[in-house]
């Protein structure tokens, strides 16, 4: 009984008067979203959980360890890192120029 009560009551005014009634109270509350809607709420907005990576826009890092968030950049590019990977892990020159030889790395 008491369900249909609220839902009776909840349906007497839009989601912009009750989040403009709701405002004033002192504990959280938010209304059920979709996706899209997620990406316009304006909580998510100021408090960054969106960001722009070249045109796309994405979710961010959920783990934020300053004010702002983190900034997003592409990954590099396939076999980019291997020389370097190769070097920190001991190999020399002569190996890695052996194992790209064989086809084992690029």
């Amino acid at each position: 009984e008491g369900v249909k009560i609220l839902q009776e009551v909840i349906a007497t005014r839009t989601l912009a008067e009750w989040a403009e009634r709701f405002a004033t109270l002192s504990g959280p509350w938010a209304p059920v979203q979709d996706t899209l809607q997620v990406a316009q709420d304006a909580q998510v907005r100021a408090n960054e959980y969106l960001v722009q990576a070249g045109e796309l826009e994405l979710v961010s890092s959920p783990v934020q360890f300053d004010t702002t968030a983190p900034e997003l950049g592409p990954g590099p590019e396939f076999a980019a890192q291997s020389e370097e990977i190769l070097l920190e892990l001991g190999l020399d020159w002569e190996r890695i120029i052996a194992l790209k030889d064989a086809g084992a790395v690029t």
